[in-house]
């Protein structure tokens, strides 16, 4: 009887080591890697996501073409998407990082999916570097042409 109680609390023991492990990797214990090293509280997931829109943005790209294009902004939490959408200089800092970008890139390349998807991981990568407190879920297009 004793045999078959060391087996029981052997196998309940490597359960909860590796569920515990499991949970340690996964980030839900403690944050995620970069939250631990920065000493910043991890930013939790899943959490409802809001709507930030800028005006359309209108620019050359090369010498005789232009582009038209609508940014929106998935932000979660949305308490925090709001109170970026209402700080002026926060919504600024963002439209000049996009137009920044924008700057940086030719019809050609804009005029093809794989262009328009390596610009949106470019601001994707560069608006993340100005919203704090907050996870920009994704960079999404309601317009953009290239003529």
């Amino acid at each position: 009887m004793s045999k078959k109680i060391i087996i029981i609390v052997a196998v309940v023991a490597l359960l909860a080591i590796g569920g515990g492990l499991y949970a340690y990797q996964s980030g839900m214990l403690g944050g995620t890697e970069e939250a631990q090293a920065s000493g910043e509280a991890a930013i939790p997931q899943g959490l409802p996501a809001a709507m930030i829109e800028f005006e359309p943005f209108l620019t050359n790209v090369g010498v005789t073409h232009h582009a038209r294009l609508q940014v929106k902004l998935a932000v979660s939490p949305d308490t925090r998407a709001e109170e970026i959408k209402a700080d002026a200089v926060m919504m600024a800092r963002m439209r000049d990082r996009i137009l920044t970008l924008l700057a940086t890139k030719d019809h050609v390349g804009l005029s093809n999916p794989e262009g328009r998807q390596a610009f949106r991981e470019e601001l994707h990568v560069g608006l993340t570097e100005l919203i704090t407190g907050a996870t920009l879920e994704d960079v999404l297009f309601a317009d953009f042409v290239v003529q």
